[in-house]
C-alpha cells in the first residue's frame, strides 16, 4: 500500500474533520477518535494521544517490509513501531500508543488481526 492509500484508507472511515468515530480496540472495546488534519486524536483507556500520519506510515512500512504472508504476532507489531517510530527503550515503553494506532489501521482494513497475528491487506 502506498502512503497517500493509507492517509486516504483512514480519512475515509471517518465522518469528517473535527467528527468523532467509535472504534473497537484489539480487546474488542470501543474507544473514540477524532479526525484532525494532521492524523488522529484518540480517547484510549489509559491515555489520550494524537497520532500524526507520519506515525501511521512508518507502521505501514515496517509492516510491508517484512514477511507479509505470515504476518507479525501482535507483540511483535507492538513492539518494531515503538522502536522505529516512537524510539522507545526499555525504560520507557510507549505501547499504549501505538495499540490504539493499530486498531485504526485494522478498522480501516489495512491490515487484519487472526490468531494474534497483524497481517497487512493488499
Amino acid at each position: 500500500m502506498i502512503p497517500i492509500d493509507v492517509v486516504k484508507a483512514v480519512k475515509a472511515m471517518f465522518s469528517g474533520i473535527g467528527e468523532s468515530d467509535a472504534i473497537p480496540s484489539l480487546q474488542g472495546e470501543l474507544f473514540d477518535a477524532q479526525l484532525l488534519e494532521e492524523g488522529v486524536k484518540t480517547y484510549y483507556p489509559g491515555g489520550d494521544y494524537e497520532i500524526n500520519w507520519s506515525e501511521f506510515l512508518e507502521t505501514v512500512n515496517i509492516m510491508a517490509e517484512g514477511p507479509r504472508e505470515a504476518g507479525f504476532y501482535i507483540t511483535i507489531i507492538k513492539g518494531l513501531p515503538c522502536c522505529v517510530v516512537y524510539g522507545a527503550r526499555l525504560s520507557r515503553p510507549v505501547h499504549e500508543k501505538i495499540a490504539p494506532l493499530i486498531s485504526i489501521l485494522i478498522w480501516a482494513q489495512i491490515c487484519r488481526y487472526e490468531a494474534g497475528f497483524v497481517i497487512l491487506n493488499g
